[in-house]
């Protein structure tokens, strides 16, 4: 018999443990600091200024009655910065309904742990970074597991247990370079009570890569590049779109634009406009108008229909007095108001059926001509990729928005070429963040929160299941969750970048897997 076929099944490499600390020994309340973990040679530091902090039975015991967030808590020693560097615990909190525990590095080893996944009250997960704190999801009072694993900058948060039957990546943050690393744990308030089996940290060190990853640092649009963060993956995937080519280093898309719907919009001729009152005229190739109000309307023959994206433009050749803006259908789908003169240009979705773009006037002095009113074709407003999970983060750097345009984000989509089911979340060019669902071409504003735009700002949508969360993140990296919502578009495996104007820009695209990819964490969490 020859031997040499038979395959050897080994087994995996022994972990070797940095800090190692499994509750072994038995401690009193007050007990606790100054001993060893059980590896032998990790100190623990503790605070426990009202005696609450104990281990018996293989547990390290936080009791209610503690002086307040991060007392009782413990720590160990520092560890370097090293990329993949991790920290795994256990965390089973007594209640869900006040805030209970922290876990992860921190940056010292006394009060709140400056990076941690942080069980607070009702039931609500918040990431704490560089001191900071963002919503990421929800938990009961059953045992999880968390890991908190070292970028460059920043940490990648995960957990398993309760909500979450897989590894599941909460949080990607990349601020905060601080060498001196200090893993530990803490009660979070007064009425913390909660109990954990482990604290380990392993030699290994723990590799996450984006899934599709791409800094578009190039001249030629075709595959992503795998170099939008430091975590060098996700290269090779194939950029559908017609309108989409990279411009100075950026991918920008232009949309294919319908014939213009305006008849007369040049105003050659005093014709096609109903023009609201005596204070408006046509003449000399312009619509004028002469302290006036009123809305003159222009109905194209064609009529706008709902759940369609349009380019709207007109030149405002003089204004004296007053302000001025434009509705597409009647039914408020319109542009903010101006008061100033100049070319005019806007992108927007509508929301109603209508048969007449009008110009809604107040108290106005001026002229107007060059009135243009296009559909923008669907297809060529997305340019995407073909991912292999539906379950991901989807983190959009827009580093020019044209005002009165949109650029952001699209998950979910079903088909380049005859989308209709979807998810977008975009900055709208007016001062806010916006989330839709789009279910058979029909759309749903599910999120609209006022945020400002500004340079390299990032826009990550967090999809796991029929759960969304949308983030707005500064160049700095500040996290604000804009909100969260249950949708009903839980299947379309394409993901990219969605915009309605040819001047914006996007800087950065990465996608992270939400929770398919990370089940070889479990061997650093078993007995």
């Amino acid at each position: 018999m020859d031997t040499s076929l038979i395959p050897i099944l080994l087994p995996p490499p022994k972990i070797e443990w940095i800090l190692d600390d499994e509750f072994t020994d038995t401690l009193a309340a007050g007990a606790v600091n100054g001993t060893l973990a059980t590896d032998g040679h990790s100190l623990r530091t503790a605070t426990d200024g009202s005696g609450k902090l104990s281990q018996a039975g293989g547990l390290s015991v936080f009791a209610t009655g503690g002086v307040g967030s991060g007392n009782p808590g413990r720590w160990y020693p520092s560890i370097p910065r090293v990329i993949g560097r991790a920290v795994f615990a256990d965390i089973t909190p007594a209640v869900a309904a006040s805030d209970q525990a922290m876990v992860g590095m921190d940056t010292n080893q006394t009060t709140t742990i400056a990076d941690s996944i942080y069980f607070r009250a009702s039931g609500v997960i918040n990431i704490v970074y560089n001191g900071a704190v963002v919503v990421v999801g929800i938990y009961t009072a059953v045992n999880h597991w968390i890991c908190c694993v070292m970028r460059g900058a920043g940490f990648f948060f995960l957990i398993k247990g309760g909500a979450f039957a897989a590894w599941t990546l909460l949080l990607p943050y990349y601020t905060n370079s601080a060498t001196a690393r200090f893993p530990g744990m803490a009660a979070a308030s007064t009425t913390a009570p909660f109990t954990s089996s482990f604290i380990r940290v392993p030699e290994n060190l723990i590799s996450i890569i984006p899934i599709a990853s791409d800094s578009f640092n190039r001249a030629i649009l075709g595959s992503t590049d795998g170099l939008a963060v430091a975590e060098v993956g996700g290269a090779g995937l194939a950029w559908t779109g017609a309108g989409a080519a990279i411009s100075g280093n950026a991918l920008a898309i232009t949309p294919t634009l319908g014939n213009n719907r305006i008849v007369n919009g040049t105003f050659d001729a005093d014709t096609d406009w109903y023009k609201g009152n005596s204070g408006w005229t046509i003449s000399g190739g312009t619509l004028n108008a002469l302290i006036s109000s009123g809305n003159p309307s222009n109905s194209g023959g064609l009529g706008q229909g709902n759940h369609t994206w349009y380019f709207v433009s007109i030149d405002c050749v003089a204004l004296t007095v007053g302000t001025f803006s434009l509705d597409v259908t009647g039914g408020g789908d319109g542009s903010p108001s101006y008061n100033s003169s100049g070319t005019k240009t806007f992108t927007l979705r509508t929301s109603h059926s209508g048969g007449y773009l009008y110009i809604i006037a107040s108290g106005i002095t001026g002229s107007f001509d060059n009135v243009i009113l296009n559909t923008l074709a669907l297809t060529t407003l997305f340019s995407s990729l073909q991912l292999s999970v539906t379950n991901a983060q989807i983190d959009v750097e827009v580093s020019a928005l044209t005002a009165g345009t949109q650029c952001g984000c699209v998950g979910r989509l079903d088909s380049a070429i005859t989308p209709a089911n979807f998810i977008i979340a975009y900055f709208d060019g007016s001062g806010n963040v916006k989330c839709d669902d789009c279910v058979a071409g029909v759309y749903t504003n599910k999120l609209s929160v006022a945020k400002a735009w500004t340079a390299s700002d990032h826009l990550l949508l967090d999809l796991l299941g029929t759960a969304v969360r949308l983030y707005h993140i500064t160049a700095a990296g500040a996290m604000t969750l804009i909100g969260s919502y249950t949708t009903t578009i839980t299947t379309g495996l394409l993901a990219g970048v969605f915009s309605t104007y040819a001047s914006n820009l996007v800087n950065s695209f990465v996608v992270w897997d939400k929770n398919s990819n990370y089940s070889g964490l479990d061997r650093y969490i078993q007995p």
